[in-house]
């Protein structure tokens, strides 16, 4: 993996990240980019043997299973930009064939009411 694995991070708060049949608790703080968060997912991924891609470039974070396509996170955005609350679930896709080509987000929505 081209990344080098993230700083440990110490706080309270945490999001989940879901993708297909695999949710990660990514610990984060109100001041941690949306750009980290992608690279802790990339960490702990490889860190298990299971595939993804080499750049965060190749995964997008959304906040709803339905959001469109378009409506990912910006990874220069921040926790604190989008209020994000402590156990908010995120689902990250990956990048799949052609430059602007990424998966659809094949996870149950798990929120209470769609998004945050």
């Amino acid at each position: 993996m081209s990344s080098s694995a993230p700083s440990p991070v110490k706080s309270t708060m945490h999001v989940r990240c879901k993708r297909r049949q695999t949710t990660l608790f990514v610990p984060v703080l109100r001041s941690t980019p949306f750009g980290e968060i992608k690279r802790h997912i990339l960490s702990a991924l490889g860190s298990r043997g299971e595939p993804c891609p080499d750049s965060v470039a190749d995964v997008r974070l959304y906040f709803s299973a339905e959001d469109d396509v378009e409506k990912h996170l910006p990874d220069v955005g921040t926790i604190a930009d989008r209020d994000v609350k402590s156990d908010v679930v995120l689902y990250f896709v990956f990048r799949e064939g052609g430059e602007a080509d990424f998966e659809i987000i094949d996870a149950e929505d798990l929120t209470m009411d769609g998004g945050v």
